[in-house]
């Protein structure tokens, strides 16, 4: 079985790096986020503790910078 590869795009960010990200320090808070839609909607969830974003969705969003800037 070879490993899986990803890009950076896809590299997932866990709740926790999200909590900082929006600078919440409640798992309720992020979810009203979550439910408010000022926060887009994991795109895996494995279980209720389980559950992740892609990169690029929080960049299309804005929630993170765009890669590679402008000159």
């Amino acid at each position: 079985m070879q490993p899986v590869k990803t890009t950076t795009e896809e590299t997932p960010v866990y709740p926790k790096e999200m909590m900082e990200l929006l600078g919440v320090t409640r798992t309720f808070s992020m979810n009203r986020l979550i439910k408010a839609g000022r926060v887009p909607a994991p795109d895996v969830k494995i279980s209720q503790r389980v559950r992740y974003w892609h990169r690029s969705t929080l960049r299309n969003q804005g929630l993170l910078p765009q890669q590679g800037g402008a000159a």
